[in-house]
């Protein structure tokens, strides 16, 4: 650090308050969409940029705003609970009455706002708030906070400089990360329009068939047990693990946060179950239709409610065709037709029973599964190159804030 440089307490460089907490019934009906007054910010308006939302609909009278701590303009307001605490905070652009889980410092005359919020953004700061966490879910008191330490030039004209330099570093680096992230986007795009080119196959030799066609029974398509019969008391430590929701991913088996039931609990719910190599699909959630195929680790288990488990004929059709076509538009638009205004939009069992596809026959399936597994392959790729690219711009984000913070920028 330079020798210009000195290390002060927040408490030294501006005012600091904790806000109020409002009452959910009051804020309803009292504060919410009332027009004019004060914007009141919760937790949940201040993200991991410098913008606050000051659109939340819940505003304080003016009349009623001494009831209230306020945040003044360019004031810094940070999260001080909870798994945000510390992780996110905004510039305030105004005034402002604010909840009790936000800390606001107000700088003095020895302290430029933005100069601050990049000190929060920094890694030395990010240490030392953590090192103060307390609690079951992690809070820091209004007098911890206030002993936390930030590095300050001494001229005021350097911290202008700094911020400039930043501010230019910055609007760079938010550029390629922006632009690497719609390129990971348009990785996946092309796969998936890829995806649908193979399944929209006029050739005759494809024949349109019905998934349950495939199927000896009814039995080779199921779907998980209803909840009554199947609840989170019985969920053991360890036994015979049940295949839920956030286990299927668009293509590939998510194995973390598996839960078990007892044997006997399993027995009795045999007709849901699964086994390795079974295509699983999720009747709920975005998108709706993902499906993935049960790894060979994970031999016998059973299926929830919200999952299907689908076991057709091997020899009329390959798994891997079937899983492809499953994560299809073609798929996802037959189970999503007569969906209509639902809040949680749900397909039933006879819509995945009776989904129809374009079927070649097995060794042309063979060679379909071969041309979509490469494609796969090289999109992952790029896609895992693009996120380090990610990874590797943030980096140097943080790298460039501790040089700012040692005097070295």
């Amino acid at each position: 650090m330079r020798k210009n440089w000195e290390i002060k307490s927040l408490k030294e460089v501006g005012e600091i308050y904790s806000g109020n907490s409002i009452n959910a019934k009051v804020k309803k009906d009292k504060y919410t969409n009332i027009g004019s007054g004060m914007p009141y910010v919760a937790t949940k308006d201040v993200s991991y940029a410098s913008e606050i939302n000051y659109n939340n609909g819940i505003r304080i009278p003016f009349d009623e705003i001494k009831k209230f701590r306020i945040a003044k303009k360019n004031s810094v307001l940070i999260c001080s609970e909870g798994g945000s605490a510390g992780r996110k905070f905004g510039i305030l652009k105004e005034d402002v009455c604010f909840v009790n889980k936000l800390i606001s410092l107000n700088p003095n005359n020895i302290l430029i706002s933005k100069f601050l919020f990049y000190w929060y953004s920094s890694n030395q700061f990010q240490r030392d708030f953590k090192d103060k966490l307390t609690g079951l879910i992690g809070g820091i008191t209004k007098t911890n906070f206030k002993n936390l330490s930030i590095p300050i030039p001494t001229i005021e004209d350097e911290q202008k400089r700094i911020i400039k330099k930043l501010d230019e570093s910055f609007e760079k680096i938010d550029k390629a990360i922006e632009n690497t992230k719609k390129n990971i986007e348009n990785t996946k795009e092309l796969f998936q329009s890829k995806l649908n080119e193979v399944f929209c196959q006029k050739d005759i030799e494809w024949k349109e068939k019905r998934i349950i066609d495939f199927c000896k029974n009814k039995s080779q398509i199921v779907g998980g047990p209803f909840g009554s019969n199947l609840k989170v008391k019985d969920y053991k430590e360890k036994g015979v693990p049940i295949l839920r929701l956030q286990n299927i991913g668009k293509g590939y088996f998510i194995d973390k946060a598996i839960k078990y039931i007892s044997h006997q609990k399993a027995d009795e719910l045999s007709y849901h179950s699964f086994q390795s190599g079974d295509i699983v699909l999720a009747k709920l959630g975005i998108p709706i239709g993902k499906t993935c195929i049960v790894p060979e680790n994970f031999k016998y288990g059973i299926v929830v409610a919200d999952v299907v488990r689908i076991r057709p004929n091997k020899n009329e059709i390959n798994y891997d065709f079937l899983k492809y076509f499953l994560n299809s538009d073609f798929s996802v638009n037959q189970l999503t037709a007569d969906i209509k205004g639902a809040t949680r939009p749900r397909v039933n069992i006879s819509e995945v029973r009776n989904l129809k596809l374009s079927v070649p026959k097995i060794l042309k399936q063979e060679e379909t599964v071969k041309y979509l597994d490469k494609l796969s392959d090289y999109t992952k790729k790029l896609e895992s190159t693009y996120n380090q690219k990610l990874l590797d711009l943030e980096e140097l984000k943080k790298s460039i804030l501790d040089k700012a913070f040692k005097g070295e920028l």
